[in-house]
């Protein structure tokens, strides 16, 4: 997962480049998939999306928000449809 947040006239743009395997590289029938990423800023919750299948398997999502500053720290997570899960914490620039 390739994370970019950066601050800019009080908004934090983010964006997220999450490289997954495709499904092509699994065994039929066994379909994996993002299924949920999420953004926490400060202990809340503050962005959540959900995917499915029919989204890209290395997605691109950007997002901003208010109420960071420069130096502030983010945790990004996705979890797929198997239970696995990848978590990472990016400082805002």
């Amino acid at each position: 997962m390739k994370i970019k947040a950066i601050y800019k006239e009080e908004v934090t743009s983010v964006r997220v480049f999450i490289q997954y395997p495709t499904d092509s590289m699994r065994q039929v029938g066994q379909a994996q998939f993002i299924q949920e990423l999420s953004c926490q800023y400060a202990g809340n919750t503050i962005f959540l999306a959900h995917l499915g299948p029919h989204v890209s398997s290395s997605p691109f999502i950007s997002f901003s928000f208010k109420g960071a500053q420069k130096g502030d720290r983010i945790d990004l997570r996705w979890n797929d449809n198997q239970g696995n899960s990848q978590k990472k914490q990016v400082t805002i620039k």
